[in-house]
C-alpha cells in the first residue's frame, strides 16, 4: 500500500491507522505549496486532486478519509478499530466525520504504546506544514 499525504492535512489520521495496523506501507508526500495535487501524475491517480489517497497493493485506489479508514478497519478486524455490531458502529465511528475531523480510537492506543515518543515524532513531522 502507498499513502499519498500532505503535511497539515487530514491524511495524518490515515497514517495513524496504518501505524496501528502494523502492515507495511509506503508514504508519498504531495507538496501543496507546489500544487503537486494538480499535477498530471497525481490527477491520473486521483482525479479529485485530494489527500488522503491510498493506493492498494492490487493497484486500485481509495480516496476520501471515511472510505479509506473504513476499508482499513474492516480489512483488519483483529485490531478492533470498528465495533463489530451495527449500533456500536453507528455510535462509535468518529472517522465518519467530514474531512476526518476526528481520529479513531487508534490514536489513543498509539499514544499509550511503548513506541509512542517515536510515533508522536513521526506524526508531528507529517502533520506540520513546511515553512
Amino acid at each position: 500500500m502507498k499513502l499519498y499525504y500532505m503535511p497539515g492535512a487530514c491524511s495524518i489520521g490515515i497514517h495513524v491507522l496504518l501505524e496501528e495496523i502494523g502492515k507495511p506501507y509506503d508514504l508519498q508526500k504531495i507538496d501543496g505549496a507546489k500544487q503537486e495535487q494538480y499535477g498530471p501524475e497525481f490527477v491520473k491517480l486521483n482525479p479529485k486532486s485530494k489527500v488522503p489517497t491510498l493506493q492498494r497493493d492490487d493497484g486500485s485506489v481509495l480516496t476520501e478519509f471515511p472510505a479509506i479508514a473504513t476499508w482499513l478497519a474492516r480489512k483488519n478486524p483483529e485490531k478492533g478499530l470498528l465495533p463489530s455490531d451495527p449500533d456500536g458502529e453507528a455510535r462509535g465511528r468518529p472517522f465518519a466525520a467530514p474531512r476526518g475531523a476526528q481520529l479513531p480510537a487508534a490514536v489513543a492506543a498509539a499514544r499509550s504504546s511503548e513506541n509512542s515518543a517515536a510515533r508522536d515524532s513521526r506524526y508531528r513531522e507529517l502533520s506540520m506544514p513546511e515553512a
